[in-house]
């Protein structure tokens, strides 16, 4: 910076004594050396934090922050005049006594913090470092601030000049170019404009010509009160039914509204507690307050994550009835609340869902042929979309019936005809055939009644046999005896 002429000096020294009146003295000091030097760099993150604590000052004290500074700090102004601050007191009067031609723009670095409720001191040493800080108290930045109250409470009149984090000046033609130049920036960035710019406040859009960061900053402060800031808590609940925590002035004529991806899903009377049900999933969610004087909204958004919440703890049991048949008892469907509507339970036999098969009504029965088999009930609910299954194996045996049959020679002569009479017991409904053969050869079949009479070879031994097959004995049994005939 040029070494200030005489006139200068002389005004600076005036209104160095009208503004030191207005301050303790020792909370405060000004040097005659400082008005002509400036070896303070800008500092929009010091910027940020005196506002902070000018729109607290009135109903916050130096413990009500998350950090205490330790004292002394030595300030620039936007002359390059430097002031040295002694006490909180100190400072909340410096930052209230500034104006559009004199105010506060630079911080010497490093400073030193105390956290609240510690007594350990930390250093800050750069621009980053108090970034950090205030992210880490929630305290808003500048990015914050602009990013919140941009397009809602004012907009910029393009094109504007920009300085980028290597401090090279980027020219801006529009609202989508300004956003896309600050996300490349990095989170951390803060927007640093070459005034002057021109912002359009609403409600009427009425211009603007802001020359430094404390007419921004005014122009933000009063955007709080027109567009009241909003945020809120997320509580998780069970099931996925979320909870939501707002924090917000309500007043009547305010409209407010959550937001699930873009979409209005529910308009919120008052500022209570309320709650709503997402099934799994990731979800951007949003909190909007439209007022009269701030007709475009406010709008605050946070990711919400709905895990898959799938029910465990239930068993495949069932208990056989006979005949291959066997009773299923579905496990108890999920517990579900009023938004929680949706549970579905399948039956599943060796990875096939049987469709016809109606579980959610109670136990039911069904036939297995013999056989193995993986039996399992999947359980389906809006918050276990793909389902969860517990199976168990089933060993189903045959039940087969005894068979067996006499014969006596029925050729008058001696020879071959014999006549065979088959007895069947057991698991049989009475309608099935016996197939007879001789020596492995099919001869005839009867019914389980019936006396066959057919021809045994002379002078051989012949092999007869009988086989019946039944419903549960799909793969039949047989009855089988040597007969020689002389």
């Amino acid at each position: 910076m040029k070494k200030l002429d005489t006139y200068t000096k002389v005004f600076l020294g005036i209104f160095i004594i009208f503004l030191s009146s207005c301050v303790k003295d020792d909370d405060t000091t000004f040097s005659e050396s400082d008005v002509t030097e400036n070896d303070i760099a800008s500092s929009l993150a010091m910027i940020s934090t005196l506002n902070y604590f000018k729109i607290n000052s009135l109903t916050n004290t130096e413990t009500d922050c998350c950090f205490s500074f330790v004292y002394p700090l030595t300030l620039k102004y936007n002359t390059g005049v430097k002031m040295k601050v002694y006490n909180y007191d100190g400072l909340i009067e410096t930052v209230n006594n500034q104006s559009a031609d004199f105010n506060l723009m630079g911080i010497e670095f490093p400073v030193k913090i105390i956290p609240q409720g510690s007594n350990i001191t930390f250093l800050i040493n750069d621009e980053v470092e108090l970034i950090n800080l205030l992210n880490s108290c929630n305290i808003p930045t500048l990015r914050n601030d602009f990013d919140m109250y941009v397009e809602t409470c004012f907009k910029v009149e393009f094109p504007i000049v920009v300085y980028d984090k290597n401090e090279k000046e980027v020219n801006i033609s529009n609202q989508e170019g300004l956003d896309t130049f600050l996300d490349d920036q990095g989170v951390n960035y803060q927007p640093d404009f070459k005034f002057p710019i021109n912002l359009l406040v609403t409600p009427d859009y009425k211009l603007n010509k802001v020359s430094s960061y404390y007419e921004f900053y005014e122009i933000i402060n009063d955007c709080r009160v027109k567009c009241p800031g909003v945020d809120f808590d997320i509580v998780t609940g069970t099931y996925n039914l979320f909870g939501f925590i707002p924090y917000y002035d309500y007043k009547d004529d305010y409209k407010i509204s959550l937001i699930v991806d873009g979409d209005v899903v529910k308009d919120i009377v008052d500022n209570d507690f309320f709650s709503w049900y997402f099934t799994p999933g990731v979800y951007e969610v949003c909190i909007e307050i439209t007022t009269p004087d701030c007709p475009t909204g406010m709008i605050m958004c946070k990711e919400l994550i709905a895990d898959t919440i799938c029910p465990d703890g239930f068993n495949v049991n069932y208990v056989p009835l006979g005949l291959n048949i066997y009773e299923f008892i579905p496990p108890p469907p999920p517990p579900v609340g009023s938004e929680v509507n949706s549970s579905e339970i399948l039956f599943v036999v060796n990875d096939e869902i049987i469709v016809d098969q109606v579980v959610d009504q109670g136990p039911f029965s069904r036939y297995f042929a013999p056989g193995t088999y993986d039996v399992c009930f999947q359980v389906i609910t809006s918050n276990c979309p793909d389902g969860v299954r517990s199976c168990e194996q089933l060993v189903v045996t045959p039940i087969c019936p005894t068979i067996s049959f006499t014969y006596i020679n029925s050729d008058p002569y001696g020879g071959g005809a014999h006549l065979f009479t088959p007895t069947v017991a057991g698991q049989v409904e009475g309608s099935e055939l016996i197939e007879w053969s001789l020596d492995g050869s099919f001869v005839r079949n009867g019914g389980q009644s019936d006396s066959l009479d057919f021809v045994l070879n002379v002078g051989a031994n012949n092999t007869v046999c009988a086989k019946i097959v039944t419903q549960w004995c799909p793969d039949g049994v047989e009855y089988c005896t040597n007969i020689y005939v002389p």
